[in-house]
């Protein structure tokens, strides 16, 4: 009976090590805390300080700067299919899951980004693309390292297993009668911009690296750093 007992609990161990889950509860508590403090901690704390170091990076020829003014992502959180933890881990992760991840964005989504073009090309105008729908899905793989203390997390790794499949909705702009996402550079450029970022940065070897213990404390402090990436690290 007892060699039962061991056989079976072996069984389960490596099928939680080794099979995808379902995340129904991981799901329901996504649905209940998103509103209340994910989104605004994704939006504000992840997103818009480092979107800024991507726009700089990819933004097109024809413009000469590009800002996010506001983020916003919606009233919808993201939906985990599946989950996988795994039984080995590298760089000193303490824990290493692997997730099936969907979001798509209710209606209530919405997105600033201010485009100034370069004054030979579009007179130095300056415009607001409206972003109003986000689709994302790809397999994430979360690498996390723990403390002894507070916060108890030192840093969050997250990367895309592959490229995942993106699409964005942009509302039509128009400045002086001119539609400025059909300027030369700029049409297909928000679509764009996300593929290389994903490619080059956001896709495995590639990480994003959170380190939560300096941003915690900078935002205690309220010191935050607009001008870099601050507290997050692309490797």
């Amino acid at each position: 009976m007892r060699i039962r007992h061991e056989e079976m609990k072996y069984a389960n161990q490596k099928k939680l090590l080794s099979d995808s889950e379902t995340v129904r509860w991981l799901n329901h508590s996504m649905e209940k805390i998103w509103p209340i403090c994910l989104e605004k901690l994704a939006s504000q704390e992840i997103l818009m300080p480092i979107i800024p170091w991507f726009l700089e990076k990819y933004k097109p020829w024809t413009a000469k700067k590009a800002t996010l003014q506001q983020l916003y992502l919606g009233r919808n959180p993201p939906v985990f299919t599946e989950m996988r933890a795994l039984s080995q881990s590298s760089d000193g992760d303490h824990l290493v899951l692997d997730l099936g991840l969907s979001f798509l964005s209710a209606e209530d989504m919405s997105a600033v980004l201010s485009v100034q073009m370069r004054k030979r090309l579009g007179f130095g105008m300056r415009t607001n693309l409206h972003i109003t729908g986000m689709h994302v899905e790809g397999k994430v793989r979360v690498g996390v390292r723990f403390l002894r203390e507070k916060p108890f997390v030192k840093r969050i790794r997250l990367c895309f297993e592959e490229v995942p499949y993106f699409q964005m909705t942009v509302k039509p702009i128009f400045s002086h009668g001119v539609d400025v996402a059909e300027l030369p550079g700029i049409a297909g450029w928000l679509d764009k911009i996300l593929t290389y970022a994903f490619e080059q940065s956001l896709v495995e070897p590639n990480m994003l690296v959170i380190d939560v213990e300096q941003l915690l404390g900078a935002a205690e402090s309220s010191e935050l750093d607009s001008k870099s990436l601050g507290n997050f690290l692309i490797l």
